[in-house]
């Protein structure tokens, strides 16, 4: 029976707001417990430094240097304890990294984004069903682990940006110079100096609907999963 729980919760997220699903910033409206099958789930695994990937030395500065550079520009207003659910940069913001970082630091990134879209692909149906599934053990699962809304946030926006990488990377041909599309806020900003210091991002809620992940993918997204535990089943007992 608990494949099919989670077949029927990855279907059902199709229609739901997928960044307040994975990172919630509210403890969920419910009168009924996750169901008993939550328990036997370590759910803190999606939050944990040690699970997804982190970036590290030079890279992970630079990251910290422009989520203050980004956050600057929009200042969270947000205080005490509430500045836990800044809204985070949109993607195409953090995406536009590549464009200000010095081109010596690209591969380091390039590495780091195939490692976070390698683990989200691994791990994103999972992670759906189980936070429709055990709304409050994921919640709490997030919130109880240090930095881990944080953690899984980055984890998907560096793996989205990466893969947008990859796509624009195959439409141009041996023939066509290789260009760079800059964001109009990017292009029309001041220059930024990147540097190695350390900055504060505060944890913030990961804007996919701005990136265009809603509607038609969001249903694209649950109709896969739905595949994916359809094949666990048909292949073991439940």
């Amino acid at each position: 029976m608990y494949p099919l729980l989670l077949l029927m919760a990855a279907i059902a997220i199709a229609t739901q707001d997928l960044p307040q699903l994975l990172l919630p910033t509210a403890s969920p409206i419910t009168t009924e417990s996750d169901p008993y099958q939550c328990a036997t789930e370590y759910l803190p695994e999606y939050f944990e430094t040690s699970q997804p990937p982190q970036p590290t030395g030079a890279l992970s500065s630079a990251l910290l240097s422009w989520g203050h550079h980004l956050n600057s520009e929009e200042p969270c207003t947000f205080t005490g304890t509430k500045r836990l659910i800044c809204p985070f940069p949109a993607p195409s913001r953090w995406c536009a990294f590549t464009t200000a970082a010095p081109t010596n630091m690209l591969p380091a990134w390039s590495s780091y984004g195939s490692s976070a879209s390698s683990w989200w692909d691994e791990h994103s149906s999972s992670a759906v069903s189980l936070a429709q599934l055990c709304p409050s053990g994921w919640y709490n699962a997030m919130w109880r682990t240090p930095g881990g809304r944080t953690e899984l946030n980055r984890t998907l926006i560096m793996s989205q940006c990466y893969e947008e990488a990859l796509t624009t990377a195959s439409t141009i041909t041996p023939t066509e110079p290789a260009t760079t599309s800059v964001p109009e806020r990017t292009r029309n900003s001041p220059a930024v100096t990147i540097t190695s210091g350390p900055s504060t991002i505060p944890g913030t809620v990961l804007d996919i609907n701005g990136s265009g992940r809603n509607g038609p993918a969001l249903l694209l997204l649950g109709l896969l999963t739905a595949i994916t535990l359809l094949k666990q089943m048909t292949g073991g007992p439940c």
